[in-house]
């Protein structure tokens, strides 16, 4: 399994600006690959012996973060597969781990009067006249409260 990494500064694709991507280099077996990490550096902002954005970078720290974030995931990644004596680890198997998790939209289903209005009726239901009556005027304030903006 033996899975080893280091960040790089892909000089093989300068942009016109004159900056590089700092890539994620994964070796196993004699092979590797590549992650880009997004982020575009100076080649005079990346300390390559500690494989950090030098502090002359102004965004230094956002990318210092995440390419910390990158090594914390990676290593639990690789001890956890250790611990659980997965023999069959793959690089892509890393790479997937490291995937941003798929962002899902979530769509308003209800206002909170909606949410409210359903409360008041299931309270009501369950015969507790009660709380019923409280979370009715408690919507009835909010709704005093909020004018035509609800």
């Amino acid at each position: 399994m033996e899975i080893s990494y280091k960040f790089i500064l892909d000089k093989r694709r300068e942009s016109d600006n004159g900056q590089y991507p700092v890539k994620l280099r994964i070796y196993q077996n004699r092979g590797s690959k590549e992650v880009n990490l997004r982020i575009k550096i100076r080649e005079s902002n990346w300390d390559e012996k500690t494989q950090e954005v030098l502090a002359s970078e102004p965004d230094f720290k956002l990318y210092n973060a995440k390419i910390s974030s990158f090594k914390s995931k990676i290593n639990a990644a690789i001890l956890l597969a250790e611990i659980n004596n997965q023999t069959d680890f793959k690089i892509d198997d890393l790479i997937e781990l490291l995937k941003p998790a798929q962002q899902t939209s979530i769509k308003v289903k209800e206002t909170v009067f909606e949410f409210g209005q359903k409360l008041v009726a299931q309270l009501e239901k369950k015969g507790k006249i009660g709380n019923s009556i409280v979370y009715s005027c408690a919507l009835n304030k909010l709704k005093e409260h909020c004018g035509n903006h609800y």
